[in-house]
């Protein structure tokens, strides 16, 4: 049976994303403009704070991330051919507080087993913390808040998701670009 191959790809998938986390953006706020040279300043304001992340990587982390599918499918697809896709947004958050948030939206891992479509979904929110040392990040999620489900057909079958712990990940990030390096390989992040 493939069922077994199925449920490790699942729990791998859950290893994988539970390595990092996410929560809504903020708008960013904007001085009211009153005349072009404070058009000027707020411009360069609004650079300066874009900038500051890429500059130190105390900080570089801080804001919101999307996590690229490829990955996780390309980690998904070393235990097996039977995952063909990946959708959905995985989006993180690494606040300046040392809190971190991962959010999946619609989240969705398609496989065929057995000649029937599967689907693991994930959808919610779990919170953790993270800490940064030097070009190193150890992240630790406390409030599994998502929920995971299997779905074959008419059947379905929640799958309890398990927080993640990582210690020692190198990182490196810019000003729209991150990489952190699991145990699982790199994963891939966008700023949002």
């Amino acid at each position: 049976m493939k069922r077994f191959p199925l449920l490790i790809c699942a729990s791998v998938a859950v290893g994988i994303l539970t390595s990092c986390a996410s929560s809504p953006a903020v708008a960013p706020t904007t001085a009211p403009q009153e005349s072009p040279a404070a058009t000027r300043q707020t411009d360069q304001d609004t650079e300066a704070e874009r900038a500051s992340p890429d500059a130190d990587p105390l900080t570089c982390l801080h804001g919101t991330w999307l996590a690229d599918n490829a990955f996780f499918l390309e980690r998904i697809q070393e235990f097996g051919d039977e995952v063909h896709g990946v959708s959905g947004r995985v989006i993180l958050h690494f606040a300046a507080d040392g809190t971190l948030t991962t959010e999946y939206q619609d989240w969705i891992i398609s496989a065929v087993t057995e000649g029937m479509e599967v689907q693991i979904i994930r959808a919610g929110v779990d919170r953790g913390t993270y800490t940064i040392s030097g070009q190193t990040l150890d992240l630790h999620e406390t409030d599994i808040g998502s929920t995971l489900t299997m779905k074959r057909g008419s059947l379905e079958m929640p799958i309890d998701p398990h927080p993640a712990v990582y210690d020692g990940a190198a990182y490196s990030c810019g000003t729209d670009d991150a990489t952190i390096e699991t145990i699982d390989g790199a994963l891939e992040l966008t700023r949002q």
